[in-house]
Parts: structure tokens; C-alpha cells; sequence
């Protein structure tokens, strides 16, 4: 048994052997005896960037609520005319003329027709009294001739005095006759010309009874419903919206007020939209709201889709642009409640406390802690302590082109 076990110690010491060269080998500290002492240390490749000075937008923000530019009430002009058509709905875009409802109108039909044959009776009176004229001027002219005739003869002793006086009393009585027939015609026409104003009244009740649109724009209320009879005092048949046009009434705080100018410009986000809208400050009321002394603008929009009134909307106006030390936001990174940069020196980084001021798209001004021209890490510096060496990868290209788009959404 002794023996044996010599046997199985013997046999395994080159096991034991091996293991201890393979532990030394791999030993932290420990050189592989066949490693090339010339080989170069490869440090992480970082992008950097260059601060750099630019014009950054001073803005001020400004909240409010989506509103039309200018409103069209549709009124009605009859009373108690029942609807007996609607073409038109909230929310569709109508045209200048455009029917919007219908009204009944088989009453005033009734009394364009009384007023239609009236008026061709008017016109008959009138043509009779023509005929009556003429009859009575031919009249009126045999007349005269008889009396001139027989005042030659009387002077002639032709004719006696009695036949005289009756020549005389004829042209008199066919005169008269001729008065009294243009008198008649008078009449007649200013008959017609009554018939003629009840006509215009009429046609313009009748036409009262095609609700059509004043302008172009969007409806935005209908206040009526098919049956229902309008009234003049009546609350508005439509409401709408002049060309569709659709802006943002926004508050401002007073302080802020005076910064703005008619034809700033604006960037302007309404919720359940991805895309900003550009605008433009269009009006500025003098009155401040009793309410919170707030300033109220008006800011036109420029928007390719359909905004919906009363929406709300938040924004900034821009009030002036000023030169900065800017770097990219991303550069700039928050460790215990301070802004922090990593300076990059040769190939070697370091934290520095920064002030930041505006932010302008992607880019952050920095007040102070930093100059232009020094350059900093662009992204990870999360990841990096004091003193860590790095492979700089020069992003200048990258934040020129940045600066460039931030600066074109400012202006």
C-alpha cells in the first residue's frame, strides 16, 4: 500500500507543474516572457468639438389659445321663416356665395305672384291711358283746326258768332279731355311704380331666403336645425371664419411686453401636432388684462394643415440676437446640481464647472467657465474621469452644420 500511494503522488506532480506555469502566466502584473515591449497603448476613441462664438436668439415664451383671425356672422333677415335645407356643416370649408341653408319661402312666393299680376294689370292701366292720349291730342288737334278755320271765316262774315263760340268750346272740352288723359297715365304709373318697390321688397324677402355664405373661411358654428323657424333676434344661423385663417391670441407677462415687436418671429407648438409652426408677432393690444396684468398678441401662423379654434398653443417669440460661447448640448452634462464640460488637453480630459445661459435648438450658450476654441468632449462624458487619456475624433464639421440649423430656426 505504501508504494502505491509514491506511484499516484509521482504521477500527478506533472499535472501540478503545469498548473502553476499556467497560473503564473495570466498573474495581473505578470509579462508574457514573449510580449513586444514597443507596442502601442490604443485609448478609446471620443468626439470632440471646438467652442465656438455665435448669435444665439433671446426669446420669451408665450402660452395662449387658438383663435380666427376675423369672424363672419350669418344673421337671418326674416322672422319665423322655417329651415327647410342645410348644405352646410361645422367644419366645412366653404366658398364666397356658397348655399349654407334654405328657408321657406312659399309665402312671400304667394305674394310675388299677387304682385306680378297687379302689376301687369298696372301695366295695362298704363297702356290705356297712351291710347286714351293719343285719342284725345287727335282730338284736341281737329280742334284747334276748326276754331282757326272758323275764326277766318267769322272774320268773313261766313260764319256766325254761335258757330264761333261752339269751335271755341270744343277746342276747350278736347284740352281738358287731353289733360285729364295725361293725368290718367300719371296715375297709372305711379301705380306701377308702388307695385314695382312692393316688387323689389319681395324679390329681397325671397332672396333672404337663401342663406349663402359672405366669404370664404371655415364654419365654425351652426345654430340652427331643419325645421326649426329663424328669428332676427335670434342667436347667429353660422359663424365663420374669414379665408380659414387661424392665428394664436397668446399672453405675455408685462415685463416681457416691451421686448416685443410687431413682426418678431415665433415658433409656436399646439398638442397632438409633432411639427412646430412658424408664426409672426401680427398685432399687439395696448390694454394689459386686468387679470394678471398680461400682455395680449396676436400671432399669425404660418400652417399646411388644419389648426382647430380654441386649441391651446405655447411658443417663444424671438426679441433680439447677441454673441456666445456655444457648444453643443449634448456636451454639457449635469453632475450634482452643476453643469460640467470635459476639457480635453492633448489627448487628456478634465471636468470644468460651466454657467449655461440660452438654448437655441441643439446648441447651449455657455456664460461662463468656457472660452471659444477650447475643446471639449462632444457625447460620453458621462463614462470619463479626471485625467483619463483619450483618442480625440475632431467633430468641428459636425457642430458648424448644428450651429448652422439652430441659428436658421432662431432667425
Amino acid at each position: 500500500m505504501p508504494s502505491s500511494n509514491v506511484a499516484l503522488r509521482i504521477a500527478a506532480f506533472p499535472l501540478i507543474v503545469a498548473a502553476g506555469v499556467m497560473v503564473f502566466a495570466f498573474w495581473p502584473g505578470t509579462a508574457s516572457p514573449s510580449a513586444d515591449p514597443h507596442v502601442e497603448t490604443k485609448f478609446p476613441s471620443i468626439s470632440v468639438v471646438r467652442a465656438d462664438t455665435g448669435a444665439i436668439a433671446s426669446r420669451v415664451r408665450v402660452t395662449g389659445t387658438l383663435v380666427a383671425r376675423s369672424l363672419s356672422m350669418v344673421r337671418v333677415e326674416l322672422d319665423g321663416a322655417r329651415v327647410v335645407e342645410l348644405a352646410a356643416e361645422v367644419g366645412d370649408v366653404v366658398a364666397k356665395g356658397d348655399l349654407l341653408a334654405r328657408l321657406d319661402g312659399t309665402t312671400i312666393e304667394i305674394e310675388r305672384q299677387g304682385n306680378e299680376a297687379r302689376l301687369n294689370r298696372a301695366n295695362a292701366a298704363i297702356d290705356q291711358a297712351q291710347s286714351a292720349i293719343e285719342d284725345a291730342e287727335a282730338a284736341h288737334e281737329r280742334s284747334r283746326s276748326d276754331l282757326e278755320r272758323a275764326r277766318k271765316l267769322s272774320a268773313k262774315g261766313v260764319v256766325s258768332d254761335a258757330t264761333l263760340e261752339e269751335k271755341i268750346y270744343s277746342e276747350r272740352s278736347t284740352g281738358s279731355a287731353l289733360e285729364a288723359a295725361r293725368h290718367g297715365l300719371r296715375l297709372a304709373k305711379a301705380d306701377r311704380d308702388i307695385l314695382l318697390s312692393e316688387r323689389r321688397d319681395i324679390e329681397t324677402r325671397l332672396a333672404w331666403t337663401t342663406v349663402s355664405a359672405p366669404v370664404d373661411g371655415l364654419v365654425l358654428q351652426r345654430n340652427i336645425n331643419f325645421g326649426s323657424p329663424a328669428a332676427r333676434s335670434g342667436d347667429d344661423l353660422f359663424v365663420i371664419a374669414d379665408h380659414g385663417t387661424v392665428e394664436m391670441e397668446g399672453r405675455i407677462p408685462q415685463m416681457d411686453l416691451a421686448r416685443i415687436g410687431q413682426g418678431a418671429a415665433a415658433e409656436i407648438h399646439v398638442p397632438g401636432y409633432r411639427q412646430a409652426f412658424a408664426g409672426t408677432v401680427r398685432l399687439i393690444k395696448p390694454e394689459l388684462t386686468s387679470a394678471g396684468r398680461m400682455g395680449i398678441v396676436r400671432i399669425a401662423l404660418e400652417a399646411d394643415v388644419p389648426l382647430p379654434i380654441g386649441a391651446f398653443a405655447r411658443g417663444e417669440v424671438v426679441v433680439g440676437h447677441h454673441a456666445a460661447v456655444l457648444v453643443p448640448s449634448s456636451a454639457v452634462i449635469s453632475k450634482d446640481g452643476r453643469a460640467e464640460v470635459y476639457v480635453v488637453e492633448g489627448d487628456v480630459v478634465h471636468p470644468r464647472a460651466v454657467a449655461t445661459g440660452l438654448r437655441s435648438g441643439e446648441m447651449v450658450e455657455i456664460v461662463s467657465g468656457l472660452d471659444a476654441g477650447e475643446t471639449v468632449v462632444l457625447k460620453s462624458a458621462r463614462f470619463l474621469d479626471d485625467g483619463d487619456r483619450i483618442e480625440p475624433v475632431d467633430s468641428l464639421a459636425g457642430i458648424a452644420s448644428a450651429g448652422a440649423v439652430s441659428m436658421a430656426a432662431g432667425e
